[in-house]
C-alpha cells in the first residue's frame, strides 16, 4: 500500500506594511476609481472618479463607454492644467491603473501610484465612500439616455457637491471652501508638467528630454555590438 508523502508547507516571509504619511495640506494625495452603470439602451457605461483626499473635492467625474490606461492619463493631464499634480495617487489593481501607459505617464511626471492590497478596498476608503455617494444620489436617481446626457447630469452634480454641500469631516465646510482656505497654490501649475499619452506610450516625452545631454555611443554605454559587425570596425 502506497503511503502519502507529507510535504512541508512553504514558509512565507511577512513584510510589515508601511503606514501612509499623514496629509497636512490640499493637493498632496489624490484617489481615483471606476464605477459601472448602463445607458437606457443597455450599453455599458463606466464612470471615472477622482477626488482630493484632503479636501474631499471631486476633481473629475467623467463617463465613457470604456477607458484605457492612456485615457486615464489624459484625464489626469486635463486636471493638471488647473492645478499641480500631487505626490501620489491612491488606486486599486484594475487593469487601467496597472497598464504600461499610465505607469509611463506617472514616471515622467514623477508621481507615485499607491496601489491597494488585493482584496482590501479599505486601503482606498475615501474614494469608495465617494462612489457610494455618487451611486445613491445621482446614478440611482437618473436613467441616462445618452452619453452626453450622463456627462451633463454628472457635471451638474459635481458642481453642487463641491460648492454647495457641507462635509462632516471638513467641519461642515464645503470642499471648495476647504480648498480655498488650504495654504497652498492650487491654481498655479507646479514644476511637474503633465504630458498627454499618445498611442506610442513608450516614447519619451520631448519636453522631458534634456537638450544638453549627449547620447553616449554604444561602446561607451556597454551595450552589445550589432550582429555582423566587429568591435574594431568603424561606426
Amino acid at each position: 500500500m502506497a503511503l502519502g508523502r507529507k510535504t512541508r508547507s512553504r514558509r512565507r516571509s511577512a513584510v510589515p506594511r508601511q503606514g501612509r504619511p499623514e496629509l497636512t495640506r490640499a493637493n498632496q494625495c489624490w484617489s481615483m476609481d471606476f464605477m459601472h452603470d448602463a445607458l437606457a439602451s443597455g450599453r455599458m457605461l463606466r464612470i471615472f472618479t477622482l477626488i482630493d483626499v484632503y479636501t474631499r473635492e471631486c476633481l473629475a467625474l467623467r463617463p465613457a463607454t470604456g477607458f484605457s490606461g492612456a485615457a486615464v492619463a489624459n484625464v489626469l493631464a486635463d486636471v493638471a492644467e488647473q492645478r499641480s499634480l500631487p505626490q501620489r495617487i491612491q488606486v486599486d489593481n484594475g487593469t487601467e491603473f496597472t497598464s504600461k501607459a499610465l505607469d509611463a505617464w506617472a514616471y515622467w511626471n514623477k508621481l507615485k501610484l499607491d496601489f491597494s492590497r488585493p482584496g482590501k478596498p479599505g486601503d482606498n476608503a475615501h474614494i469608495e465612500a465617494f462612489n457610494s455617494l455618487v451611486r445613491r444620489e445621482c446614478l440611482s436617481q437618473h436613467w441616462f439616455r445618452s452619453l452626453e446626457e450622463a456627462d451633463s447630469i454628472l457635471g451638474a452634480w459635481k458642481e453642487e457637491y463641491n460648492n454647495d454641500r457641507p462635509h462632516g469631516s471638513l467641519r461642515q465646510m464645503t470642499p471648495a471652501r476647504c480648498r480655498a482656505e488650504a495654504n497652498c497654490n492650487l491654481d498655479e501649475p507646479g514644476p511637474k508638467l503633465a504630458n498627454r499619452v499618445n498611442q506610442r506610450w513608450g516614447e519619451e516625452p520631448k519636453c522631458h528630454r534634456d537638450p544638453t545631454r549627449r547620447e553616449k555611443p554604444m561602446r561607451e554605454r556597454g551595450g552589445s555590438t550589432p550582429r555582423g559587425r566587429s568591435r574594431s570596425a568603424p561606426r
